[in-house]
């Protein structure tokens, strides 16, 4: 995403939560600060999968798991990667290992920043596993949820769903969007008729854990830009191959210095591709070169080369082109890829190329690819 930036050089924000004192430490102080001073109340609740824990059952959790990861040799410093979808063990591992001391490394990230605020404020989180538009309305309806979190997609699904006035949502008063581009049309409509009146867009990255920059729910402008850097956040706009600075107004690639950004060492670690290859469906950021590596191992495929194309509901949907040695299908390809990416990674369109266009030093040219394939020029893979 490239937002417009006042540059000279850094710029840095100060937007602060009303009310916020002594900032906890971790997450499992935070939880400490909770359940010292709201023990009973909930802090965490799934509704789909019936888990709800209060905020004294939750230290309970994270004190056990504590100590059993402690008996397995994780200590101070020791990483520990975590693969789940959302539920309630990733709030009480998430605990657990601040409190070690050790390093959580989720391969989801998608619950860090919003547990962090309700723990932060003594709120309650209410999740769930994947997003559906009926179910968001039933539980919003239900736990009289105050804050929204969303993508694009999602707003513009529970927008468009046709059940939406069927549920009271009047317990909403504030939302964010981010992940993708927001058109700010949907975001206005959404403020007004869910209605979500302090709804605002924001920007994060993944490697900053997770958000940057956000509006005010009062801002005039909170729809059209992502407002100011957060307090610590240092944010410059610059031209992608040179780095230099631009002006105001000018679009350009994002760059941010903060202290969760960089490693101890000061060194920045680049993975995924190129940031100009990079694919975001409905919110998620898709690396060509993981479906790629995934692809190549298939024995039919010469070469592959994965690129997005428009789509006018998940922003961008994933194609492969490809070069066979021999027999293959798309349902062939699915079938190969089942269980060892993601689902929404997978390719929802594959062309057959004979010869591929290359640049002068011997890539592919993905841009010319994707041209060819909005025009057709491309042999479709039955």
């Amino acid at each position: 995403m490239n937002d417009m930036i006042e540059c000279p050089e850094l710029g840095t924000g100060q937007v602060g939560l009303p009310g916020a004192t002594e900032v906890p430490r971790n997450a499992y102080d935070a939880l400490q600060r909770s359940a010292a001073q709201w023990p009973d109340r909930e802090g965490v609740v799934f509704p789909l999968a019936n888990e709800r824990l209060s905020f004294a059952q939750w230290l309970l959790q994270s004190n056990r798991l504590a100590i059993a990861l402690r008996r397995l040799g994780v200590g101070e410093g020791g990483a520990v990667a975590l693969w789940a979808e959302n539920r309630a063990e990733w709030a009480v591992t998430l605990t657990a290992m601040a409190g070690l001391g050790a390093v959580l490394v989720p391969i989801n990230t998608h619950l860090l920043m919003n547990l962090m605020g309700c723990l932060s404020h003594g709120a309650t989180y209410v999740g769930v596993p994947a997003f559906d538009a009926e179910h968001m309305f039933r539980i919003i309806d239900s736990e009289r949820c105050t804050l929204l979190t969303g993508v694009p997609t999602s707003y513009l699904s529970m927008l468009q769903h046709p059940n939406r006035p069927q549920y009271d949502l009047s317990s909403l008063r504030a939302g964010t969007c981010g992940g993708a581009d927001c058109d700010p049309t949907v975001l206005a409509r959404c403020s007004a008729e869910f209605p979500l009146p302090g709804l605002v867009q924001v920007y994060g990255q993944t490697e900053a854990s997770t958000l940057i920059a956000l509006d005010t729910p009062d801002s005039p402008h909170r729809w059209e830009t992502c407002g100011r850097p957060l307090d610590g956040m240092e944010v410059r706009i610059a031209h992608p191959d040179t780095r230099d600075c631009l002006p105001a107004m000018a679009s350009g690639q994002i760059e941010v210095r903060a202290r969760m950004v960089m490693r101890p060492d000061g060194r920045v670690v680049v993975a995924g591709g190129r940031l100009r290859d990079m694919i975001i469906r409905g919110g998620e950021n898709i690396y060509p070169v993981e479906v790629e590596n995934l692809l190549r191992e298939h024995p039919a495929v010469a070469e592959v080369a994965v690129f997005g194309l428009p789509d006018t509901y998940y922003g961008e949907t994933v194609a492969a082109a490809v070069s066979l040695r021999g027999a293959a299908s798309a349902a062939g390809f699915k079938a190969f890829l089942a269980g060892k990416v993601a689902a929404f990674k997978h390719p929802v369109h594959y062309f057959q190329v004979g010869e591929w266009p290359m640049t002068s030093s011997g890539k592919i040219k993905k841009r010319d690819l994707q041209t060819a394939a909005l025009a057709t020029q491309l042999d479709v893979l039955p």
